[in-house]
C-alpha cells in the first residue's frame, strides 16, 4: 500500500458476519462461518471490492421472516453495488428450500429480487421458532414466487414488498384466526346461518387452503383463495 496512491489486496478466510452485514442487510443474524474470498482494488475512499461466499452448513434468519434457513449448499458473489446468491441445498422449518436473488444499490438504496420455492415446511415448527403464543393454523406450508423489495436507512422493507405468491397449506386445523372469522360473518345470514364452527374457541380441520397472491407495496391480494374443508 503506497500512501495517496492505488493498492490492491486479496484476503480469504471465515469472516465475522458485522463485516459482511453492510451487504445483506436483509439478514438479521448467521449461525456458520462461510468462507469469504475478498479483492480491494483502487485509491483510499474509492476502493472497488469484488468478492465471494461459499454457503456450506450455514444457518441465515432474516429480518421480515425470523425463522431460521439452513444453508447446506450455495454461493454468493458481490461487488460495491451488487449481491447475488443461490441456495442450491436448504431447509426451512422441515421443509425443502431453493432460491436465488440479486441485490443492486443506487442512491443510498438497495433493491432486492428473489425467488424462492419452499416445499412442506411445518407450521409448528415455523411458530417453535419464532417462540408465538398465538397459533392459527397446523399444517404442511409450500410457497412459491418472486418478491421484489427495498432496504435502507428510512426505509419500511414491509411498505416496499412486492411480487406474486403461490402458497398451499395441506392437512392441518385452523382456529383463533381473526381475519376468517370476520370473513365466516360477513357469509352468514339469518335466511341461511353458517355451519361453520366457532374459530373463536374450536379448531376446524382442513384438507388444503390455497391461493395464487398479488402483492404490491406490502398488501397482498387474491382472487382465488381457497379452504377446502369437509366441515
Amino acid at each position: 500500500v503506497t500512501p495517496g496512491e492505488g493498492s490492491e489486496v486479496e484476503l480469504a478466510g471465515h469472516a465475522p458476519f458485522p463485516l459482511i452485514e453492510p451487504w445483506v442487510q436483509p439478514v438479521e443474524a448467521v449461525h456458520g462461518s462461510p468462507e469469504i474470498r475478498l479483492a480491494l482494488a483502487g485509491r483510499p475512499g474509492a476502493l472497488l471490492v469484488n468478492g465471494s461466499v461459499e454457503l456450506k452448513t450455514v444457518d441465515v434468519k432474516l429480518k421480515a421472516l425470523p425463522v431460521w434457513l439452513s444453508v447446506g449448499r450455495g454461493e454468493v458473489s458481490f461487488t460495491n453495488d451488487r449481491v447475488q446468491f443461490r441456495v442450491r441445498e436448504g431447509a426451512a422449518a422441515g421443509g425443502r428450500l431453493e432460491g436465488q436473488g440479486e441485490a443492486r444499490r443506487q442512491d443510498g438504496r438497495w433493491t432486492h429480487t428473489v425467488e424462492f420455492a419452499l416445499a412442506r415446511a411445518e407450521l409448528e415448527q415455523a411458530y417453535d421458532q419464532w417462540k408465538a403464543k398465538a397459533r392459527w393454523a397446523t399444517g404442511a406450508l409450500s410457497l412459491k414466487g418472486v418478491v421484489t423489495f427495498e432496504a435502507g436507512a428510512s426505509l419500511t422493507l414491509a411498505r416496499t414488498l412486492g411480487g406474486t405468491l403461490a402458497l398451499a397449506v395441506d392437512g392441518g386445523s385452523i382456529s383463533r384466526y381473526p381475519a376468517l372469522i370476520r370473513i365466516f360473518g360477513l357469509l352468514t345470514s339469518p335466511v341461511q346461518p353458517t355451519l361453520l364452527p366457532d374459530l373463536t374457541k374450536e379448531h376446524m380441520p382442513y384438507r388444503r387452503i390455497s391461493g395464487d397472491f398479488v402483492v404490491t407495496n406490502g398488501i397482498m391480494k387474491s382472487k382465488n383463495l381457497v379452504l377446502d374443508s369437509a366441515v
